[in-house]
């Protein structure tokens, strides 16, 4: 699987079969995805022109569609593509509860925007020590640097993307700031 960065605090999901957006901006429709993984009610007007049109995720429930197996509640999904499974949390403002953790426990590869409508820096900092993914990527924001020092690391690896598999995931967390292509 291939994960990149599109903008708008939206994230590419290149499977194998199949593409997911997760988080949602009508901009990033230019790649394309067959699904749409979203924390907020995305406006169907949006997708009317789109070719191939999108299956949209952005409601509680289990999902499986072609490959892919989306379980979200409130503001937080996995999605397992590929055999990886992937944990969002998108505009979630408040520290997560024992039951959002145990929810998301167990994700290899975490992604967390930060600030203004997402968890500040300390609740996301707590966050990722309780979950403990593999993988943290995080996106280009003013908070990065600040988030890191947090977090206990000097800096990150910056990517425009990232190739992911379970052979290649490492044995301690690693965090990556993905950076748009072009």
């Amino acid at each position: 699987m291939q994960v990149s960065y599109v903008g708008d605090l939206c994230f590419k999901l290149r499977g194998n079969k199949i593409n997911v957006l997760v988080g949602f901006s009508p901009n990033a429709l230019k790649i394309k995805p067959e699904i749409v993984v979203s924390t907020n009610k995305v406006d169907r007007s949006y997708i009317v022109n789109s070719e191939p049109k999108p299956f949209i995720i952005d409601a509680p429930g289990e999902y499986e569609i072609t490959d892919v197996s989306v379980f979200g509640k409130g503001k937080i999904y996995t999605i397992e593509i590929d055999d990886i499974k992937v944990g969002y949390i998108g505009e979630l403002t408040e520290a997560l509860t024992n039951e959002q953790i145990e929810e998301i426990n167990g994700v290899e590869l975490l992604i967390i925007p930060l600030g203004k409508e997402n968890l500040n820096i300390g609740q996301a900092v707590k966050a990722v020590n309780q979950i403990q993914p593999k993988l943290l990527i995080i996106p280009p924001q003013e908070q990065s640097n600040s988030f890191l020092k947090e977090l206990g690391q000097e800096e990150a690896k910056k990517e425009t993307r990232l190739t992911v598999s379970k052979i290649l995931l490492p044995e301690e967390m690693e965090t990556i700031i993905l950076e748009q292509n072009g």
